[in-house]
């Protein structure tokens, strides 16, 4: 992504950052310490040999059986991460 956005300028960078900007509201993390949990045995599964049918197939279990309540358990992600912060990190990774 970083090389793509090397390419940009002017109205085209201006553009990139309204468009990712503009859809965070309709893109949801999940909230609370639970996640956590969850994340660490998801990384034990995608470092596992295990085809990405598999791995897919486990994650999808374990989040049932074990981490019912994640689905409704999610907040914005521009109440997270708010505009500005990401328009200052976009550019500074156009500086470096």
């Amino acid at each position: 992504m970083t090389i793509q956005l090397l390419n940009l300028v002017g109205k085209e960078l201006t553009l990139f950052k309204y468009v990712l900007i503009g859809n965070m509201p309709g893109h949801y993390s999940y909230a609370g310490s639970g996640v956590l949990e969850y994340y660490a045995l998801g990384e034990k599964i995608l470092q596992s040999e295990l085809t990405l049918v598999q791995q897919h197939d486990s994650l999808r279990i374990i989040s049932d059986a074990q981490f019912p309540g994640l689905v409704q358990n999610t907040v914005s992600d521009i109440e997270i991460m708010p505009a500005a912060y990401l328009i200052k990190k976009i550019d500074a990774t156009l500086v470096n």
